[in-house]
C-alpha cells in the first residue's frame, strides 16, 4: 500500500524520459519544494519496506513453495499427545527467497489437531504450530498450505501406542481341561484408544495353583479337577480367565460322518471324552495324521488326508483313530472303521481296458475278480532326457492303524528281466546305429541354426537382386547340341525370373559343389568337389564326384536312382508332405533336386549313407554361409571299394526319399514362415516322419496298403533279396524289435543317452499308430498337416492332429504294442491296434529268418507277476517310456496294485498306469 501511495503522490517530473534524457525543469517556488519533500519521504519508506521482499517498488513476492523448515528431522510422538517441539514450515517465492507475512493453514488427519490452526510466516518465511497427534497408532499427516491452497506440503509423524489400558486373553473365554493338558496362553495389550501395545510386560497368575499352574510365558498346566481363574496384568490393565479342569472320562466314538470319507474332504467324529485344547487330541485316518479343524468334548472336525498320502487299501479298509495325549504319560486312543475309497475299483471283461490318467487314479487300483491282465506303467514327461523312479507293488488288502504303515516286505520281488536275451549288435548294426546318431546330431544342429540365423528369404532376395545367387559353379561344358538341355517341369517363370534362373546343367557338364562334413557344424567351410553331371531328369540332377574310386563306371546306376526319384519318390513326397521345391524360386530356380555322390562322405563320415543341410538354403554372399551351394541338395556316399552296384542301391534307395523328405520339410517351413523364424520340427518327429516316407515308398513294391495289416510277406523279401526291392521296412522292424526288448529303458523322444537310435523306429511306430487311428479317410492330409504345422512341434503337433491329450495317446499306443494282433484277443477299443501292420507276424517271421539277430517270437519286455503280494524292482522311466507287467494266477482276495516311489512315498507326478484284460 505504501508503494502505491508513493506512486500516486510522486510528481510527474520524476517519471523517466525515453532515451535517458533528464526531465524538463519546472519554475522554482514553494509548491515545488513541498511537492519534492513528500515523494522523498514516502519513497524512503517504501524503499525500506520493499527491500525485505526482494527490493524494488513492485508488490510483495507470491508464495511458490512450502516445505519443512527442519528437513531430516523425524517427527514422532504418542497418540493423543502433543509433539515435543512445534512443527515448522518455510514459504519461499519462485527464486527461493523467504516470503514474510503470508498465512499458513494447518490441516491434520487421523483425529489430530493443530494449535493454532493458522499462522503467519516471519521474516525468514517460517510459520509454526503445535501438533497434537490423533488416536490411531502408525503414520499420521499434517498438511500445511498457503494462498489458495495451491502451495501445499504434507508432514508425516509416527504415532506410537500409549500406555497399556486394557488386556485380554486370546482364545476361548473359558477353558475346559483334564489333568495333564498343557495350553499355551497369549494376551493382547491395548492403550486407551484400542491400539495394540507391543512389548509391554505381562504377568500371569493362577488363582489356585493346585488346579492349574501358569508360568511367566503363559504356559498353563492342568493339575487336578476343579475351577479357578487365571489373572493376567500389564501396567494397570488386568483380565481374568475362568479355567475348569474335569476328571478324565472314557473316550468313545459314536458316529463318523459322512458314511463314505472323501480324501481331501472333511470328517466329523461324534463321541465323548475328547480333549478340546492344545495338542491333546490327534486324528489319524488309515494311519495318516489328519489336520484337526475343531475339537469340543463331544465332537471333532478334521480334514481327511489327500489320496497321495493315504495307504493303498480297498474302500472297506479305512479307519479313523482318535488319539488322546493327557500330558501325564496317559495316552489312549479309540478306533472306528470307515469306508475310504483310496483304491479305484476296476472290473473289466476280456478285451476291455482302462487308462488311469490322473495321479490319484493311477496310484491305487483294486481289481475285482480274476483274469489275466497286461499292465503298462508309463512316464508322461515329454523329455527323453528326464528320468523318474517308480515301483509297482501288489497286495491283497490294506492294514490300517493309528500310525503310518511301515513298508512291508513282499513275498516276491519281480526283477526287470527281459523276455529274451539281447544279443550284441553286429558290425553292420553298429555302423547303422552310429550313422543314425551322427545324422540325428546334425539334424538337431540344423534346428539351432535356423533359430539363430532366422529366415534366409530376405537375404536371398537381396542377393538375387545383386545377381549373386548362382547355384553350383560351372567348371566345364560337355559337347552337346544347343537344344539338348532338359527343360524344367516347374511352372514357367516370368521373363524377369527366367533371366535370373540358373541354366539346368546337361549330361557331362562338370561343376564345383561344396560337400559338408557332418561333424564340422559350420556353413562357412566345405570341401569343394569337382562333380560330373550323370543324370538330368524331370525332378532331379545327379552329380558324381570325379574323384570316386568307381567314377565313370556307375552312370547306369545313377540313372536308375534319378529316374526312381523323379517317377516314384517325388510324387510321394509332394502328395504326403509338401513341395520338395518350395524354396526353388529363391535358390537356383532349376526345378530340380540335386544329388551329389562323393567319396568325401565315405572318407569323413563312413557310417553315414546320406544327409542334407539347411546351409544350402542361405546365400553364400553371407560370410556365415560362404560354402552354401544355393540349391536343394542331397549328399550321399559313393559305392565303397569292392561294393557292388546292387548292394549300394539296396541301402541307398530308401535313404534318398528319407533325406529329401527333410529337404521338403525344411523348405516348406522356411517358405511359409514369411520371413519369420522357421518352425523346424523336433528332431525325433522329423526323423519319424522321414521314416514314414520310406514306408510309403516301400508300398510301391511290397503291395502293402494303409490299414492293410501287412505281415511278414511285406518285409521278409527285403531280407532275402528275392527281388530288386531296397532295405526299407525290414530296417524299421529290425530297430523296433530292439526297442521292444528294451522298452522300459527307451523313449521315442530320443534323449542324449539313447545311443542305439531306436527312436527312429519307435517314433515311426507312434506316428503310424496316430495316422492309422486318427487319419480319417485321408492319410496324406494328416501327414501334410503334421509337416506344415506353423507353430506347434513334437508331441503337441501330433496331439493337435489327433485331438487327444498326449497322456491318453501314450496309454493307448503303449497297450497297442502288446495287444495288436495278439492271438484270440479283440480289444474293445480300436485305439489299441496298429491297423497297417501285423507286428506279431512280422516279429515272428524275423525270428524264424534269424533267431540270433532277432531273438524271441514276440520280444516285447513284459514282467510276469501273479496275484498276491509282489514288488517290482526300481523302474527308471524316461519321458514316454513304458514298463509292462502281465498279471495272472488265481486271486484269493481283491488284488491291489499300487504305484509308488521305491522309498515308499508318492510316485513322481508324471507316472501313470493303464491296463487291459486279455483273458
Amino acid at each position: 500500500m505504501v508503494s502505491n501511495l508513493s506512486d500516486r503522490l510522486r510528481p510527474r517530473t520524476s517519471a523517466a524520459v525515453p532515451g535517458g534524457a533528464r526531465p524538463a525543469s519546472r519554475p522554482a517556488g514553494r509548491v515545488r519544494s513541498r511537492a519534492a519533500l513528500l515523494p522523498l519521504a514516502f519513497g524512503l519508506a517504501a524503499g525500506g519496506l520493499t527491500a525485505c521482499g526482494g527490493g524494488g517498488d513492485g508488490p510483495p513476492p507470491s508464495p511458490a513453495t512450502i516445505g519443512a523448515a527442519d528437513p531430516g528431522t523425524a517427527l514422532a510422538g504418542t497418540v493423543g499427545a502433543d509433539l515435543t517441539t512445534p512443527v515448522r514450515v518455510r514459504v519461499a517465492d519462485a527464486g527461493g527467497r523467504a516470503v514474510k507475512g503470508t498465512t499458513v493453514t494447518w490441516t491434520p488427519t487421523d483425529g489430530g489437531r493443530a494449535t493454532p490452526a493458522t499462522s503467519a510466516t516471519d521474516a525468514d518465511g517460517v510459520a509454526s504450530t503445535t501438533w497434537t497427534l490423533g488416536s490411531a497408532a502408525g503414520a499420521q499427516t499434517l498438511a500445511a498450505s498457503t494462498g489458495s491452497s495451491s502451495v501445499r506440503t504434507v508432514l508425516t509423524a509416527t504415532a506410537a501406542a500409549g500406555r497399556p489400558a486394557t488386556v485380554r486373553v486370546q482364545g476361548d473365554s473359558s477353558l475346559g481341561l483334564v489333568p495333564g493338558i498343557t495350553v499355551a496362553l497369549s494376551a493382547v495389550v491395548a492403550d486407551r484408544f484400542g491400539n495394540q501395545v507391543t512389548g509391554a510386560p505381562i504377568t500371569w497368575r493362577s488363582g489356585d495353583p493346585t488346579v492349574v499352574t501358569v508360568d511367566d510365558a503363559g504356559r498353563l498346566i492342568a493339575r487336578a479337577p476343579g475351577t479357578t481363574a487365571i489373572e493376567v496384568t500389564s501396567d494397570t490393565a488386568r483380565a481374568r480367565l475362568t479355567v475348569r479342569v474335569d476328571a478324565v472320562s472314557a473316550m468313545s466314538i459314536a458316529r463318523i460322518s459322512p458314511d463314505t470319507l472323501v480324501p481331501g474332504g472333511t470328517v466329523t467324529v461324534d463321541g465323548a471324552g475328547f480333549v478340546q485344547t492344545g495338542a491333546g487330541t490327534e486324528v489319524w485316518v488309515s494311519g495318516v495324521k489328519a489336520s484337526v479343524l475343531e475339537v469340543t468334548p463331544t465332537r471333532i472336525r478334521a480334514t481327511v488326508p489327500a489320496v497321495s498320502a493315504l495307504p493303498c487299501a480297498p474302500p472297506s479298509g479305512g479307519a479313523v483313530t482318535v488319539r488322546r495325549n493327557l500330558g501325564t504319560g496317559i495316552v489312549d486312543s479309540v478306533r472306528r472303521g470307515a469306508v475310504l475309497p483310496v483304491a479305484t475299483r476296476r472290473s473289466l471283461r476280456v478285451g476291455e481296458s482302462v487308462a488311469a490318467l490322473t495321479a490319484d487314479e493311477a496310484r491305487c487300483t483294486q481289481l475285482d475278480g480274476g483274469g489275466r491282465y497286461v499292465v503298462s506303467v508309463f512316464n508322461t514327461d515329454q523329455s527323453g532326457d528326464r528320468l523318474v523312479f517308480a515301483q509297482l507293488r501288489g497286495t491283497t488288502g490294506g492294514v490300517t492303524g493309528t500310525q503310518p504303515l511301515a513298508v512291508r516286505t513282499p513275498s516276491r520281488v519281480v526283477a526287470p528281466s527281459r523276455t529274451v536275451a539281447a544279443p550284441a549288435p553286429s558290425a553292420a548294426e553298429r555302423r547303422a546305429i552310429e550313422g543314425a546318431r551322427e545324422h540325428a546330431g546334425r539334424l538337431e544342429w540344423e534346428r539351432a541354426l535356423v533359430r539363430r540365423a532366422g529366415s534366409p528369404v530376405a537375404a536371398l532376395r537381396a542377393a538375387r537382386a545383386r545377381g549373386d545367387v548362382a547355384g553350383p559353379r560351372l567348371l566345364g561344358r560337355a559337347r552337346r547340341p544347343a537344344a539338348s538341355r532338359s527343360p524344367s517341369p516347374s511352372a514357367a517363370p516370368s521373363a524377369s525370373s527366367a533371366a535370373l534362373a540358373v541354366a539346368a546343367p546337361s549330361l557331362g557338364d562338370t561343376v564345383s559343389i561344396n560337400v559338408y562334413n557332418l561333424s564340422s557344424r559350420t556353413c562357412a567351410r566345405g570341401i569343394p568337389v569337382r562333380a560330373r553331371v550323370v543324370y538330368v531328369g524331370t525332378r532331379s540332377v545327379v552329380y558324381e564326384d570325379v574323384g570316386n574310386s568307381q567314377a565313370g563306371t556307375m552312370d547306369a546306376e545313377y540313372r536308375q536312382v534319378g529316374q526312381e526319384f523323379d517317377q516314384v519318390m517325388f510324387p510321394i513326397l509332394e502328395r504326403n508332405f509338401g513341395n520338395p521345391l518350395a524354396m526353388d524360386q529363391q535358390l537356383d530356380r532349376d526345378g530340380k533336386i540335386g544329388m551329389i555322390f562323393s567319396k568325401v562322405i565315405n572318407d569323413s563320415m563312413p557310417n553315414v549313407l546320406g544327409f542334407v543341410t539347411s546351409c544350402n538354403f542361405f546365400p553364400k554372399s553371407e560370410a556365415a554361409f560362404a560354402a552354401s551351394n544355393e540349391m536343394e541338395l542331397f549328399y550321399a556316399r559313393a559305392p565303397r571299394q569292392g561294393e557292388g552296384a546292387a548292394a549300394w542301391r539296396y541301402s541307398l534307395r530308401s535313404t534318398t526319399i528319407h533325406e529329401v523328405k527333410h529337404i521338403t520339410a525344411f523348405g516348406e517351413k522356411i517358405a511359409r514362415a514369411a520371413g519369420g523364424i522357421p518352425n523346424y520340427e523336433d528332431s525325433w518327429l522329423e526323423e519319424s516322419t522321414a521314416r514314414v516316407s520310406e514306408e510309403l515308398f516301400a508300398r510301391t513294391f511290397s503291395n502293402a496298403a494303409w490299414r492293410g495289416n501287412t505281415g511278414y510277406n511285406g518285409v521278409g523279401c527285403e531280407l532275402t533279396r528275392c527281388d530288386d526291392r531296397p532295405f526299407s521296412m525290414a530296417k524299421h522292424w529290425t530297430t523296433l524289435q530292439y526297442y521292444y526288448r528294451n522298452v522300459g529303458d527307451l523313449s521315442p523322444f530320443a534323449g542324449s543317452n539313447d545311443f542305439n537310435a531306436t527312436y527312429y523306429a519307435s517314433g515311426w511306430s507312434l506316428v503310424r499308430w496316430a495316422v492309422d487311428q486318427y487319419g480319417g479317410t485321408d492319410e496324406a492330409a494328416f501327414l501334410r498337416d503334421l509337416t506344415l504345422e506353423p507353430r506347434l512341434s513334437g508331441i503337441a503337433n501330433i496331439a493337435a492332429r489327433t485331438g487327444r491329450p498326449p497322456a491318453e495317446m501314450l496309454a493307448d499306443w503303449a497297450l497297442a504294442m502288446y495287444v495288436d494282433d495278439a492271438p484270440g484277443l479283440t480289444p474293445a477299443r480300436a485305439q489299441l491296434s496298429i491297423p497297417s501292420w501285423n507286428g506279431r507276424e512280422i516279429l515272428r517271421g524275423l525270428n524264424t529268418f534269424n533267431s540270433l539277430s532277432y531273438p524271441g517270437v514276440f520280444p516285447l519286455a513284459v514282467r510276469p507277476v501273479t496275484y498276491g503280494e509282489f514288488q517290482s524292482q526300481d523302474l527308471l522311466l524316461r519321458g514316454w517310456s513304458t514298463a509292462f507287467f502281465e498279471l495272472s494266477g488265481a486271486p484269493t482276495a481283491p488284488q491291489l496294485l499300487e504305484l509308488r516311489s521305491p522309498t515308499g512315498g508318492a510316485v513322481a507326478p508324471t507316472v501313470r498306469l493303464a491296463m487291459i484284460r486279455v483273458e
